[in-house]
């Protein structure tokens, strides 16, 4: 019989959140090795919201047409990279590592004009994209005092790595 185990709540935290992690890593890779190498596109990490398009280009060609007497799923949209936009993306460093992923964004995408939010469980580094770059810019002007770490526009060769990540995740 085990005994009652008393700890601080912040240890239960880190525990909670590093068993949570986990479990999202595994049933990711349980997904992936049950899918098609097909599917590559349905990153968990990097779906973006449909509201804020950029200008893309077409990577995948047409799908062929299914026949009617044929029951399928319903067809996927075609991948599409995202092209390159100068200035639209800011790095958010905090003070603390980022738990809870989900309040995280919705208050991002409540403080400004926000198109995508890349942001992981545990991690102190995020990066937000927004629409233009003005928006950023503004982003930049008015969080800098309020957010407990650092934002920065990125730009430069930083900025275009950023840019192939984004494309190579998706």
């Amino acid at each position: 019989q085990n005994p009652l185990l008393v700890m601080p709540k912040c240890e239960w935290k880190r525990l909670r959140n590093k068993y949570l992690t986990l479990q999202k890593q595994t049933m990711a890779q349980i997904k992936r090795s049950l899918l098609p190498s097909s599917n590559t596109y349905h990153s968990p990490r990097h779906m973006s919201s449909p509201a804020c398009a950029s200008p893309a280009v077409e990577a995948a060609a047409p799908v062929p047409p299914a026949n009617a007497g044929e029951t399928k799923e319903p067809s996927k949209p075609p991948l599409v990279a995202l092209e390159f936009q100068a200035n639209v993306i800011v790095k958010l460093r905090a003070e603390k590592p980022i738990t809870n992923v989900v309040e995280f964004k919705n208050n991002l995408r409540h403080l400004a004009n926000v198109c995508y939010v890349d942001v992981m469980e545990g991690d102190k580094t995020a990066y937000v994209r927004c629409p233009d770059e003005d928006s950023a810019r503004k982003f930049v002007k008015t969080e800098k005092q309020s957010f407990c770490g650092s934002l920065e526009l990125l730009s430069g060769e930083e900025e275009r790595e950023y840019w192939k990540k984004i494309n190579q995740d998706r």
